[in-house]
């Protein structure tokens, strides 16, 4: 995927919640930035979790693959990623291991539109064996704000 194949799945998935969340929850406005600069933690997370010697990545991606929401969600606080606080809302989060792709889904249970729940689907496929460790590595040492996607196309996008 190229940069801007990213930046345009980003800016459709930024649109949408923006949209849904904004009308849905009374929030005013939401902070692109922030939102870019979380999806950029997420998926230097994912990639931590891929390199072979990383203890930090090791115990994560142990915890994505009991996928246990709660276990999930205490993780990523730890990593400084709260998904409720920023999205506002309770969010529940499944890992899907056949997508590269991060989603949110509004879940409406037993046909009521009052009975609803956020999902959050985490990406987390297998490490595509094109994947190095150096292309790891320096996705996830990347402090460089101007860099909101990896430059190689199968680190997983998380919020898009």
């Amino acid at each position: 995927m190229s940069i801007q194949t990213y930046q345009d799945k980003f800016d459709t998935f930024f649109n949408q919640i923006t949209e849904e969340l904004g009308n849905t929850r009374g929030l005013d406005t939401i902070d692109k930035q922030e939102f870019q600069a979380i999806n950029k933690k997420l998926s230097q997370l994912i990639a931590k979790s891929w390199l072979p010697n990383d203890p930090e990545g090791a115990e994560f991606s142990k915890i994505l693959l009991r996928g246990d929401s709660e276990e999930i969600k205490n993780s990523l606080k730890n990593h400084g990623v709260d998904l409720e606080d920023w999205f506002r809302v309770s969010i529940n989060v499944e890992v899907n291991w056949d997508t590269f792709v991060g989603t949110l889904k509004e879940i409406t249970t037993l046909g009521a539109i009052s009975d609803r729940s956020n999902t959050y689907i985490l990406p987390y496929p297998p490490r595509p064996a094109v994947v190095t460790d150096e292309q790891l590595e320096r996705w996830v040492n990347d402090t460089n704000p101007d860099n909101k996607f990896p430059l190689d196309p199968y680190i997983p996008l998380t919020l898009c």
